[in-house]
């Protein structure tokens, strides 16, 4: 019996060694994982602020983009350097830095964002991001088809067909079938006439609102035209004669019979250097010759205008512009064209007697008439004697803007032009060079993410 008892203790002794061993490898595994579960769950949470500092980061960098946005439309996108912009989201910061290119009321932009705080160790940590667009800019007026301050009681008639927008500040008048693909809005509350057999493919709503064309600055330019190096000044009445692939300028002014003349020929493709204006007489014609790559033409007097464009112009006139013969482009527009041009008139733009019957306008045309600089003055597009030459057709492709609708032709087709007029869908998104923007609204494209 001794001898048994003594193996059972000697067992007991045992198996209580095993078990504590057992306990302590539990212990250990448990302390083991405890400090791993502690360690994963530490990578976890400082990768949660990681990203979250990262996914900040981002927003603030948007919105300093948000925020260069509003200044530009603030300004009406006349800016002619680089500008910068800064600011808080909280307690982080975004540096932003607007660059407006050389074609007028486009900009890119670039914004980082950055976010600041303390590790769980004490030590500093900073998380940046950058996105920029490539392409910043206000909507122009040559997103319109048509757009008028004043109707001037003329109907929209049968054979009428409009591709783009179509806007009257008052009373728009109907008649017939006329076709209208874009939106038509008015700022009144009424129309005259019938519209049963009118088409109105995206909608005629009334009482909408669609800027002023008071806001239209030609002092901003003559800025433009002054400080940028595709941009020139003609201090003269100017006759534009474009020759396709040689387009040539010609200004010619005489104030009285011994004043000075000025003529100035550029021809596309070959860059000669400035000089400076060379006075003559009428009987001695001096040239002046400029580089080819000239966007902006900001004449201070008349333009006279004509010829088949091979490149991107917009001419501002002073006073008005005259077209005298057929204006087109080297390659039409539904032809993957790079040609455009913009017509603006401080008072009115005229299709001249000397026209022929039938007629083509290819440019999108503004007929300014009152701005803050002339309020008291009226701007319309029209025929010079529609009302007694023969009747043809006058195609206009690209848009019209007025501030008082003027006739080019006679309701029932007897006398002047019936009207073919199609929107440049083009200058929607890519209007020409320096086109005055609209109020309405800011667009952008070429959102990429960069390094910082």
């Amino acid at each position: 019996m001794k001898l048994t008892v003594a193996s059972f203790k000697v067992r007991s002794r045992r198996d209580g060694l095993a078990m504590l061993a057992t306990v302590v490898g539990l212990v250990l595994i448990l302390s083991v994982y405890t400090a791993g579960v502690f360690a994963y769950v530490g990578t976890q949470r400082r990768a949660v602020a990681n990203q979250l500092d990262i996914e900040q980061a981002f927003t603030v960098a948007e919105a300093g983009v948000e925020r260069a946005a509003a200044d530009i439309q603030q300004y009406m996108g006349v800016r002619l350097s680089p500008f910068y912009v800064s600011g808080n989201v909280g307690s982080n910061q975004y540096q932003t830095v607007v660059i407006p290119s050389n074609y007028g009321y486009e900009f890119k932009i670039i914004s980082t964002g950055t976010v600041s705080r303390t590790t769980w160790s004490g030590s500093p940590m900073v998380v940046r991001r950058v996105v920029s667009l490539s392409r910043v800019w206000l909507a122009s007026w040559a997103s319109y088809s048509m757009w008028t301050h004043e109707n001037g009681a003329i109907y929209f008639t049968s054979g009428e067909v409009f591709s783009g927008k179509v806007h009257a500040d008052d009373a728009m008048y109907f008649q017939g079938n006329p076709v209208f693909h874009g939106a038509v809005t008015s700022r009144t509350n009424s129309y005259v006439g019938s519209t049963n057999l009118v088409t109105f493919d995206q909608g005629f709503k009334l009482n909408t609102d669609a800027g002023k064309m008071a806001n239209v600055s030609f002092s901003n330019l003559l800025l433009m035209a002054n400080t940028y190096s595709n941009g020139v000044v003609l201090p003269a009445d100017t006759y534009l004669t474009f020759n396709g692939t040689n387009n040539s300028f010609s200004t010619n002014s005489t104030y009285t019979t011994n004043a000075a003349k000025i003529t100035v020929t550029v021809k596309r493709g070959v860059t000669t250097t400035t000089t400076n204006w060379v006075p003559v007489t009428v009987t001695n014609w001096d040239t002046v010759s400029f580089p080819a790559t000239k966007e902006l033409i900001y004449v201070q007097g008349d333009v006279y205008v004509a010829g088949t464009l091979d490149g991107r112009i917009t001419v501002v006139s002073d006073g008005t512009i005259h077209v005298t013969n057929n204006l087109l482009y080297a390659v039409h527009p539904t032809n993957n064209s790079n040609d455009a041009l913009g017509l603006i008139a401080k008072n009115d733009v005229w299709v001249e007697a000397s026209c022929p019957t039938n007629m083509s306008i290819f440019a999108h045309i503004m007929a300014v008439g009152y701005t803050n600089d002339i309020p008291a003055n009226r701007g319309s597009f029209g025929a010079i004697n529609y009302n007694t030459r023969s009747n043809g057709t006058l195609t206009v492709y690209g848009g019209i803007v007025q501030d008082l609708r003027a006739a080019v032709g006679l309701a029932d087709g007897s006398r002047g032009y019936k009207k073919k007029y199609a929107f440049d869908e083009r200058f929607s998104a890519n209007p020409p060079p320096f086109y005055p923007p609209t109020t309405e609204s800011i667009n952008y494209t070429g959102w990429e993410e960069r390094a910082p």
